[in-house]
């Protein structure tokens, strides 16, 4: 079984990078595990646990379906952290 979820992967751009940059600086005394920078992403839906002979399937089938999805841009405002700023695994 692995932990899965559905995202859609960002591209880093300078002024991401810049962002991302500062905000390890910021709180580089807090106990924050940072993903790799080419790892960034928006999670759309969670699926939790899933066999290992499934997440092929599940890929092909939204493979299929992001084809006929256009691109898209999104702007981001702010910041936050669900739960507790002070315990964000909580």
């Amino acid at each position: 079984m692995k932990r899965t979820f559905i995202a859609i992967k960002i591209p880093i751009s300078n002024k991401t990078q810049e962002l991302l940059n500062r905000l390890k600086i910021d709180f580089e005394d807090e106990k924050i595990k940072w993903i790799e920078d080419n790892n960034i992403h928006i999670t759309l839906f969670f699926l939790g646990n899933t066999e290992e002979g499934k997440i092929n399937e599940i890929s092909a089938e939204l493979t299929k379906i992001f084809k006929r999805v256009k691109s898209f841009d999104i702007l981001c405002k702010g910041l936050g952290v669900f739960r507790s700023v002070f315990n964000p695994k909580a």
